[in-house]
């Protein structure tokens, strides 16, 4: 399942991986990878290289998977971070710094995928920090902080400016906190609880 979300270009992956498996009775396989990918799609979304380092472990039916670390180049900018997802948890533990787009950042994630990326636009150069955990089914629960800037940010038809935010997210509640904004002139502050 993992491997069909790829889309590779000329570039073959390259991959270095350590197998271990353990001679009981339960099916337990791990392994230790190194991948440097260039030129290829993921989950739909344009990637330029995608560096990093995966910790595998498979027992019976149940899997775990840790990346760190994990460098992303895409056109816009980069994301340097971690994340782990695991069969027994249906969430997505991540952290990281990124400078592409939160919609391209969201859908390699697989999380907030049930988000139009039409109602809400990130122009660049945008900045993210962020951490946390979420569900990765709808409607993607979780607790989540990012700290967010951005030179332009587009809401149907309204238009901010050199906007800067912190974003919470707490289960399904959203809040976004310290907003500020250049708006039609003047300047924008605001909090904004249960977003969108």
């Amino acid at each position: 399942k993992l491997v069909d979300r790829f889309e590779f270009g000329p570039s073959p992956p390259r991959c270095e991986a350590r197998f271990r498996k353990r001679l009981t009775g339960a099916r337990e396989l791990t392994a230790e990878t190194a991948f440097w990918l260039r030129d290829h799609r993921y989950r739909g979304v344009d990637i330029l290289r995608a560096d990093g380092r995966a910790d595998i472990t498979v027992t019976g039916r149940d899997y775990a998977v840790e990346v760190d670390p994990l460098l992303i180049v895409r056109h816009e900018g980069i994301a340097r971070g971690a994340f782990a997802v695991s069969s027994a948890r249906d969430v997505v533990e991540f952290d990281g710094v990124s400078t592409i787009d939160p919609w391209a950042g969201s859908r390699i994630l697989g999380i907030f995928t049930n988000l139009s990326d039409k109602a809400y636009a990130f122009d660049h150069p945008v900045r993210a920090e962020a951490e946390g955990w979420v569900s990765r089914t709808p409607p993607h629960g979780g607790v989540i902080e990012a700290v967010v800037a951005v030179d332009e940010f587009r809401a149907a038809s309204a238009r901010f400016r050199d906007v800067a935010f912190t974003f919470r997210r707490n289960g399904i509640t959203n809040l976004l906190s310290e907003v500020r904004a250049d708006f039609y002139g003047g300047r924008l502050e605001a909090e904004i609880s249960n977003w969108p």
